[in-house]
């Protein structure tokens, strides 16, 4: 099977060709010489985005994860934060935590360890192309500190459509657990972009 790439789309395979068949080094030409595997895929991107109601309450099955000191580090040196309290022990201990916390967002990535939102797309048939990651929000019940192990589960919560369909929004919560106890949730909400109906609302 070959891959041919048709500019400004996308890449898709093209069959190699039965007997009597045109090359698939090249397609057909359709209207205007446009080629036809082009125009294929073109449609193909702009298939509409149906969201099953049966994926409502989807949940992962709970991953066990720990802090590691190293990580939360990186993720510092990644978001700009200059606050040694997150990684040196001292600085930490001088300002009244028992261990250094984790910074607010750290969160986020513990989810990329578990079942990370490009996965719960796929679980509904989104293409990520057509997605954005729109807002997130982090509501912590108890401290967290690096070294400590949690359980991390995460569930499809809601699905709704605004603008005549235009655009589908999706909305995933997150359950973090300590010793069987809640500390902490996110409210992640995805919007991805029906191309269909967002043509029709334009028109």
């Amino acid at each position: 099977m070959r891959s041919r790439y048709c500019p400004r789309l996308q890449w898709r395979s093209v069959h190699p060709p039965v007997a009597g068949a045109q090359s698939a080094d090249r397609p057909a030409a359709g209207p205007g010489g446009r080629d036809l595997a082009c125009t294929r895929a073109s449609a193909w991107t702009k298939l509409p985005i149906m969201i099953d109601s049966v994926h409502i309450g989807f949940t992962t099955a709970p991953t066990s994860v720990t802090i590691d000191a190293w990580r939360v580090k990186l993720f510092c040196q990644a978001i700009g934060e200059t606050d040694p309290v997150y990684w040196d022990a001292s600085a930490a201990a001088d300002a009244g935590y028992a261990a250094c916390p984790v910074p607010p967002t750290f969160l986020k990535a513990i989810e990329t360890d578990h079942f990370n939102s490009a996965q719960l797309m796929e679980q509904l048939g989104v293409p990520l192309r057509s997605v954005l990651h729109a807002a997130q929000r982090f509501d912590y019940l108890a401290p967290l500190h690096v070294d400590e192990r949690i359980e991390v589960s995460r569930r499809i919560t809601d699905s709704y459509d605004k603008r005549d369909g235009a655009l589908s929004f999706i909305v995933i919560d997150t359950q973090y657990l300590r010793d069987g106890v809640t500390i902490g949730t996110s409210r992640q909400t995805i919007v991805a972009r029906n191309s269909i109906a967002a043509e029709a609302s334009a028109a």
